[in-house]
């Protein structure tokens, strides 16, 4: 045999050996894919508790009462009470009104996603929606009733609104509630910082 010959038959049985090598690299990945895909697949999450049962729970202790819904056990038993006696707040087929608020509370306190509360509480947006509407309607109600000055003449003028960064530009406008709609005539090179904004 010459030495050619024999110079191709070392590359021939090289190519072979890397296409084996390369063959085994392969049918190793597949099955180490097939071994974490299925093998050893998670187990499907089932819900350990329902919405209801979730609030309960963290109700039960000051901490995670605190941590969930910005408040203790006491204050919260407090504000539902008085949203179901005075504001309406009312339970359903669907949602006790102690979940409905824990709902909302939870919910701003995050704040959360429609998609992250449809997860927790394992209800349809449609209904989360709606209830977060009930609560948030009622605690309206509860503000109207609560937030107001102590006397409405406003007889006396905070010492900070005397300062003359403030006065006399906004005397008389202590009470004016933001949204108020003033009419101006700007520059036209101001119109950008004097937006109207009429409430309907």
């Amino acid at each position: 045999m010459s030495t050619g010959e024999s110079g191709s038959d070392d590359e021939s049985d090289m190519d072979s050996q890397a296409n084996e090598d390369q063959l085994m690299l392969m049918t190793a990945y597949f099955v180490m894919n097939h071994h974490d895909k299925y093998l050893m697949k998670r187990k499907r999450r089932i819900p350990l508790c329902t919405g209801q049962q979730w609030v309960f729970e963290n109700l039960s202790t000051s901490k995670d009462c605190y941590a969930m819904f910005r408040m203790y056990p006491a204050c919260f038993y407090g504000l539902h009470n008085t949203l179901v006696g005075r504001y309406k707040l009312e339970s359903t087929r669907e949602m006790s009104s102690m979940e409905a608020l824990a709902m909302f509370l939870w919910t701003v306190g995050g704040p959360e996603s429609v998609t992250q509360v449809e997860n927790r509480f394992k209800r349809s947006k449609e209904t989360i929606h709606r209830k977060f509407e009930h609560v948030l309607g009622c605690l309206t109600q509860l503000a109207a009733d609560i937030i107001k000055p102590r006397d409405p003449q406003f007889p006396t003028v905070h010492e900070r609104l005397q300062d003359s960064r403030f006065s006399p530009h906004f005397n008389g406008c202590i009470g004016a509630i933001d949204g108020t709609h003033i009419r101006v005539v700007v520059p036209a090179e101001d119109i950008a910082n004097h937006v109207g904004r009429i409430r309907t």
